[in-house]
């Protein structure tokens, strides 16, 4: 069984508190070491002449706690990697520490190296066997690249990480994909090029960007059966950028990508599982697009327009798993009840009102635009696929569908043109969902609807011949 690299090292401390995968409540400083004091540590016994004892402070690459390590100056890089097996239980073997950019080697002493008193030195993992050693390899070169950048090591450059990225899937077998994303997240990847995205060097900055923008265009690549494989790497990704820079391009991009993931992992109908452990962090993906949307919808500036179809499809992709995590929660799903409280179900509700509201505003101005013109404006092509969300949304409440019935039928003039002008057949959209608000249709719309029931003359000619 493959270890894990970052787990592995949190496993086997001897302290209570488990090291994460991702930036703490604190942000992303709280990822660099923090500056101790001497007089904090208690000092520990031992022979040797005072002048050459020396107080160390190890820390693992993946952001765990601070270990404080006593030696000697004239002490060997190896009996340095036993005095730290015996605080943090990690073997000797499996231990690498880096120290000003560069991996000590066992040979030498500390004094080799410059340690001095309160030097800070970084810990990562280093795995013997495991089952993909290529996979460890490359991860441990990328990390090793991160931090030699966030120490300003100018001879390492973005295209070493890409380089290494690109490397990566290419010795990827298609077999082991979820193993070697597995290794991946498990060795802290994600939050080492976050933690270099977020460095106040703009060389930096840029090169985490291109890196991380490498990786998602990757996942983008691959095929969909394998893409539920990146699911939790870029919502690791997700959750880091949401905390560090929620308004950035790089956390919208990661926000498509991430909604791409879960569209082809839906689709797929394999795999839905995972959703149920996950609608609490996609949630605000839906409300971020969601206000976008209504923003547009209520905005009387012609320029504007309605949404762009692109927010449309991306609250589709997010909604669609956010729906499947609510509704089986439990073995049997029951209406959610008013007065609702303030967790996910009761936060969505607010959307569903929003968006029920605004698609009102809207339709009542293109009842006006078709008093002034007598023609439905391609602008509301997306219209049908908004009302579509909100009539799922309606679903999961008591009195929901009447509210949007309601709705609807004091619409009914701009509703059927909606549906006369934009359901066609051989759409992607199911249409069904149109037919359960039938009171609010008009005649000339329910004819249309009938007809895109009956296939297409030309197929059934074919048949025939």
């Amino acid at each position: 069984m493959t270890r894990r690299l970052t787990s592995s090292l949190s496993h086997r401390s001897s302290s209570s508190d488990n090291p994460k995968r991702k930036l703490d409540e604190n942000g992303v400083e709280n990822l660099l070491l923090p500056k101790m004091k001497r007089h904090e540590v208690s000092a520990e016994s031992s022979s040797g002449s005072e002048s050459t004892r020396l107080q160390i402070f190890v820390r693992m690459m993946s952001g765990g706690k601070t270990t404080v390590i006593h030696a000697d100056k004239n002490d060997t890089v190896e009996q340095l990697h036993h005095r730290m097996e015996l605080k943090t239980k990690i073997p000797a073997k499996e231990q690498r520490v880096i120290y000003k950019g560069k991996q000590v080697q066992l040979e030498h002493s500390l004094s080799y190296y410059s340690i001095e008193q309160d030097s800070s030195l970084h810990l990562l993992g280093r795995m013997q066997s495991t089952e993909h050693p290529v996979a460890w390899r490359t991860v441990d070169d990328i990390m090793y690249a991160v931090f030699r950048m966030l120490r300003g090591d100018w001879f390492v450059s973005v295209n070493n990480i890409n380089d290494i990225l690109v490397t990566f899937f290419d010795t990827m077998p298609k077999k082991a994909t979820c193993e070697y994303l597995e290794i991946f997240l498990n060795s802290s990847v994600p939050a080492a090029l976050v933690m270099l995205f977020a460095s106040p060097l703009e060389t930096n900055k840029s090169g985490a960007k291109s890196s991380i923008k490498l990786f998602f265009a990757s996942c983008i690549d691959l095929p969909d059966h394998q893409q539920r494989c990146f699911l939790p790497v870029v919502l690791e990704f997700f959750r880091l950028l949401r905390k560090v820079c929620p308004r950035n391009k790089l956390y919208v991009s990661c926000r498509n990508t991430l909604g791409s993931v879960l569209e082809s992992v839906y689709s797929s109908g394999e795999s839905r599982s995972c959703f149920l452990s996950i609608g609490d962090e996609i949630f605000p993906c839906v409300r971020e697009l969601a206000k976008l949307m209504v923003k547009q919808l209520v905005d009387d500036d012609d320029d504007s327009g309605p949404p762009s179809p692109c927010y449309v499809q991306k609250v589709s992709s997010f909604w669609q798993p956010l729906r499947y995590s609510i509704q089986n929660q439990a073995e049997t799903f029951t209406l959610i009840a008013l007065p609702l409280q303030n967790n996910v179900q009761g936060k969505l509700y607010h959307i569903f009102e929003k968006l029920l509201n605004a698609m009102g505003k809207g339709m009542s101005r293109l009842e006006s635009i078709l008093a002034r013109r007598g023609a439905v404006s391609a602008k509301c092509s997306h219209y049908l696929a908004i009302l579509k969300i909100v009539s799922s949304m309606s679903e999961l409440y008591q009195g929901g569908k009447e509210r949007v019935a309601r709705l609807l039928s004091s619409r009914k003039a701009s509703f059927g043109a909606l549906v006369l002008k934009f359901a066609k057949t051989g759409d992607d959209d199911d249409h069904q969902w149109i037919f359960e608000y039938k009171e609010a249709t008009t005649f000339e719309s329910r004819r249309h609807l009938a007809m895109l029931l009956f296939p297409d003359v030309e197929e059934e000619e074919e048949d025939y011949e």
